[in-house]
């Protein structure tokens, strides 16, 4: 019987050694993949307190009431209707006529983009017109859009000299993203 409880002790420990040879990699992977969710727990909560810093710029800015005006200076999409309104407005208030034929040509900017190092895509709205009236009157309507909230940007201008008033064909550039 003594034999017996040796033979079975020896086994017993036998089995515990290759128990333990074959949960040992087992736990050294366990361990590992351990090391890795921590790795990435703490990767998500960075990204969580970045978006929450962004939220809070966010917020201060719609407080601040800055975040309107930039969405007005480059909106997400260009409103034709708007800009035409716009240009009409500023053309009769400045006693300027103007014409009926206007175009709109798109563009993705690329040297603009460089330029700024911008990280999102400006996108331009290329509008091209003429109005009819005189210097003074042409010089205020380019001070109008100078100073709008809109962001416009005067790409050319020609024009030509008649008896009474001129007529000033302009290339205008307006920005979206």
């Amino acid at each position: 019987m003594r034999e017996r409880e040796i033979i079975l002790l020896v086994l017993l420990i036998l089995i515990a050694f290759l128990g333990l040879y074959a949960i040992f990699p087992f736990s050294q992977k366990v361990q590992d993949l351990k090391k890795e969710v921590l790795s990435l727990k703490q990767e998500m909560e960075a990204k969580e307190k970045y978006l929450q810093k962004i939220k809070e710029i966010y917020d201060n800015l719609n407080k601040n009431e800055i975040f309107p005006l930039i969405q007005t200076a480059l909106p997400e999409k260009p409103d034709y209707s708007d800009i035409l309104a716009f240009l009409y407005k500023k053309a009769s208030e400045n006693g300027l006529i103007l014409s009926s034929k206007i175009s709109f040509s798109s563009k993705k900017t690329e040297s603009l983009e460089e330029n700024l190092a911008s990280p999102f895509s400006l996108k331009i709205l290329e509008i091209s017109f003429s109005v009819i009236g005189n210097y003074q009157n042409f010089k205020n309507f380019l001070r109008e859009l100078e100073f709008s909230q809109r962001f416009f940007r005067v790409k050319e201008i020609e024009w030509s000299l008649p008896k009474e008033n001129f007529e000033i064909k302009m290339v205008v550039e307006a920005f979206h993203y």
